[in-house]
């Protein structure tokens, strides 16, 4: 963003999803908004649906530009949950950077695997319980 909210503003939140409010009507991917976090998903049938979420994310830098405001694509990556021994395999890109693909991300403090199993984030917070 060129301008801001300060971190840790108690209205903060509510304030950037106010912002940001109009943004899951821009695109024909899901959208998820919560607090500052944002996640584009589709369900993949084929090479032309990973190809239309790909054109989302390029209307994702479109919106950026209307709104002044810039997501980061370093903190970018793409968790593709399937069960296919071939899932559809797609280079993402988002301000000319080719997103990192990986079986665990991390939302709202869940860690999410691409075969949906909880081993990894029973683990991530048992091992966070340890060290307290």
């Amino acid at each position: 963003m060129l301008s801001g909210i300060p971190q840790g503003l108690v209205l903060g939140q509510s304030l950037c999803l106010a912002y940001i409010s109009d943004l899951p009507g821009s695109f024909r991917s899901r959208v998820c908004l919560f607090a500052v976090n944002t996640i584009v998903y589709l369900t993949l049938k084929s090479h032309a649906s990973a190809q239309s979420l790909q054109e989302d994310l390029q209307n994702l830098e479109l919106w950026e530009n209307e709104w002044t405001m810039e997501f980061n694509s370093d903190k970018c990556e793409v968790l593709g949950i399937h069960r296919k021994k071939k899932p559809v395999i797609f280079p993402y890109t988002l301000h000319n950077t080719t997103h990192r693909i990986t079986e665990n991300a991390k939302y709202i403090g869940v860690t999410i695997s691409s075969d949906l199993n909880w081993s990894s984030h029973i683990n991530t917070i048992t091992n966070k319980a340890k060290t307290v």
